[in-house]
């Protein structure tokens, strides 16, 4: 489990190292035994194909998600930040979700104040060249991707002609910078008080340079800082009657939770840099995902991008949960995960220091849930591992064998990437692709 842990918290941060036990690669053309053959006969009766093309995938063949029509909150996760068909998959999974079940918006892995400009720009609130944007304002580089780019055109392409209440969204979850949260707070304050935005503005004259000065440890510069958010939190509060009196309700939680954003930046960065750790990150992104609901009504339905180990279910990774399990503890039912898997093939991910195509060749080891899921019938498929039949089936699933995933990072040997993963445990779907091809950077 420590072993797996590690997985789950290192793996995901970018430009980060996993450490694992290695095994052996299996060579090519080893013989399956009479086991695995009855495991790849069981999973191909259980398992539905889809085409290596997700988004010429049309309405029948994702009847498989159809289950979900009424879940308050469905996590797509990842095996790797570089992978182009599990981005263009979740991009058909959201298509179908909208407009199929009325789901309301795509929840993203990104900075909640980062993501606002692309929000703005799928509601015709701001206008530009969508490529610019994404190059200028999006903090990282796995989503500055032409596979993320033609879905928020779709998003922008749906909610003409809607609505504001018809519209869907792009927002953010993410609580590791503070870049553009003060002057989107006080662009927002603005509107309803200017001597208040320049007072929040004076508060915060430092945040910006917050990453530098926390991994400096500079604590005079510090406790600046937090004292600023302090009073700007307090002072919001004294305030909150006067601000919800003259803005829309809808302003009035953004400004809000802009200055909370603001607040688990700063305590997560503490975290980070003077314990080590970093479990709160996952901790305040499950609280911006749920925020959501606040903003939208409780009735509102939202899809969740991130890595499959942010998304994982289970309660515990290490001495904490996951984004998924603090969502699944309390959601229940109402949160559902669908992870994502590869065996071989190219991705994007960093090594030796340089972002670059990387590319697994090797045939997947033995002892891993890969080295069934590679001799399959078909090479890309999906499968509800909650409705499967058969028993053994089931109980092969719930093992701890090893699964590929990986970060944004990757250096061989691959065998470092295999973890073991009790599958069945942290994931409610799973859709798999034998091989992928990277995504395409812009």
């Amino acid at each position: 489990m420590k072993l797996h842990a590690r997985l789950l918290l290192i793996g995901l941060l970018f430009f980060s190292f996993l450490a694992c036990e290695e095994a052996p690669m299996e060579p090519e053309g080893v013989q399956l035994t009479e086991r695995e053959q009855a495991y790849v006969d069981l999973l191909d009766n259980e398992i539905s194909p889809i085409s290596a093309s997700p988004l010429n995938l049309d309405d029948d063949d994702l009847r498989i998600f159809d289950r979900l029509a009424d879940t308050k909150m469905v996590g797509l996760g990842e095996a790797t930040h570089g992978t182009k068909e599990f981005f263009q998959m979740k991009h058909r999974i959201f298509k179908y979700l909208v407009e199929n079940h009325g789901f309301k918006a795509f929840l993203f892995e990104m900075d909640l104040a980062e993501a606002l400009f692309f929000d703005n720009w799928i509601q015709g609130d701001i206008t530009g060249d969508l490529e610019q944007l994404m190059r200028t304002k999006m903090i990282f580089w796995t989503w500055r991707t032409a596979e993320v780019e033609a879905l928020i055109r779709w998003m922008k392409s749906y909610n003409e002609g809607k609505a504001a209440e018809d519209r869907i969204h792009l927002y953010g979850v993410d609580n590791q910078y503070t870049r553009y949260s003060l002057d989107a707070l006080v662009d927002r304050l603005n509107q309803v008080d200017p001597v208040l935005a320049d007072s929040v503005r004076g508060f915060n004259g430092s945040l910006k340079q917050i990453h530098e000065l926390y991994k400096n440890k500079n604590n005079s510069a510090l406790t600046n800082i937090n004292d600023g958010i302090a009073n700007t939190l307090a002072l919001l509060d004294r305030e909150k009657d006067n601000i919800r009196s003259q803005t829309t309700e809808e302003n009035f939680l953004w400004i809000n939770h802009l200055a909370r954003h603001m607040e688990q930046v700063s305590t997560y960065l503490y975290e980070y840099y003077f314990l080590s750790d970093f479990k709160l990150r996952d901790k305040f992104m499950a609280e911006n995902s749920r925020w959501y609901s606040e903003l939208h009504g409780d009735d509102a339905k939202f899809v969740l991008w991130a890595h499959n180990a942010h998304m994982a279910k289970n309660q515990f990774y290490g001495s904490a949960p996951s984004q998924g399990g603090y969502l699944r503890n309390t959601l229940r039912s109402d949160y559902q995960v669908i992870a994502f898997g590869f065996t071989t093939g190219t991705f994007t991910a960093y090594g030796n220091g340089v972002l670059a195509t990387k590319r697994i060749g090797d045939d997947p080891p033995r002892d891993s849930y890969n080295f069934i899921f590679h001799h399959a019938a078909p090479d890309n498929w999906m499968i509800d591992m909650t409705r499967i039949d058969n028993s053994d089936l089931n109980g092969w699933f719930i093992l701890e064998k090893k699964f590929l995933q990986l970060g944004s990072f990757y250096e061989s040997p691959t065998a470092q990437f295999y973890q073991r993963t009790p599958l069945t445990s942290y994931y409610d779907f799973l859709i798999y692709f034998d091989e992928t091809k990277n995504s395409d950077l812009l």
